[in-house]
């Protein structure tokens, strides 16, 4: 009896699919989904911005399903902080994360010039161990440099927004979700400059504070993006991403229901489940063997 393999060709209905993320003033890009920043293997996180701004893996080990796993004593150290051509005063940094325990850790730190540790360029604690969120910028710790506020992202799978301006209300703001949460009004930012140090990511360069959870990418930006751009980079990660299927071949005269493969594919969604909806297809029947 000739057996036949019958291979399918889906077309599937997806939506969202014109989000664009933001290019204009990228000078970092790091994205654990993309196979060309990430392999699945190695010791550096390449940057895909055209700038060269790769970071070394210290510790942190990566999960197939496009992420990096801090066991709250990982981190990763990059370039000088001030080899990124950032102004304190005008840059906007992106972050998708899930926090798997609440710690007083650093996600990300440019060191800014000072005598001591607390010199914050800019930092962000994603949440703090009491829950909240602080983004600093030119120094550390008061309403000068620094807005805060709680939040509870523990275990999700969250869209995080760093954006200082140079001018206009809230010129520190922070978005989370596509959502301004945090704002500080009117209050100017200090403009102290940035150091040779390097540039960190999951812990703060020289005292700690490890992150512990998934990181999933970092952007950074060296101007403040609008609000539109802002609400089109959270569209692209609401996104499937990166659609492939385990297998499209079927032997010929299967049962009703057998399975054909299986989806997968990346996005915002914390749980891992999209809705895949075929609206045409096609088949091509192969000879496979004689049993």
């Amino acid at each position: 009896m000739l057996r036949k393999n019958i291979v399918i060709f889906l077309s599937l209905a997806l939506t969202h699919l014109n989000a664009q993320i933001t290019t204009n003033g990228l000078v970092l890009n790091l994205d654990a989904s993309d196979p060309s920043s990430y392999s699945g293997s190695g010791s550096t996180w390449n940057d895909t911005s055209g700038n060269n701004k790769d970071f070394n893996i210290n510790t942190a080990t990566y999960n197939n399903d496009g992420y990096f796993v801090f066991d709250g004593n990982d981190g990763m150290t990059g370039p000088p902080s001030n080899s990124f051509g950032l102004s304190q005063t005008d840059h906007t940094i992106e972050i998708v994360l899930m926090n798997t325990t609440i710690t007083n850790q650093s996600i990300i730190n440019f060191k800014g010039n000072g005598g001591d540790t607390y010199a914050y360029g800019i930092n962000a604690h994603i949440p703090w161990g009491n829950n909240n969120i602080y983004y600093d910028v030119g120094g550390c710790c008061d309403g000068t440099n620094r807005i805060n506020g709680a939040v509870n992202i523990l275990n999700q799978k969250v869209h995080v927004i760093l954006r200082s301006k140079p001018s206009g209300n809230d010129r520190r703001q922070v978005f989370l979700n596509g959502n301004s949460i945090l704002g500080s009004g009117g209050n100017s930012t200090a403009n102290p400059g940035f150091t040779n140090s390097a540039a960190s990511i999951g812990f703060l360069n020289g005292h700690g504070h490890y992150f512990k959870g998934r990181l999933y990418s970092v952007r950074v930006y060296n101007r403040a993006l609008t609000d539109q751009e802002i609400a089109n980079n959270y569209a692209y990660y609401q996104d499937p991403r990166n659609i492939s299927i385990s297998s499209n071949t079927v032997t010929e005269n299967s049962s009703i229901g057998t399975t054909i493969g299986n989806f997968s594919s990346t996005g915002m969604n914390q749980n891992g489940t999209f809705t895949y909806t075929p609206v045409s297809y096609t088949h091509l029947t192969l000879p496979t063997k004689r049993i």
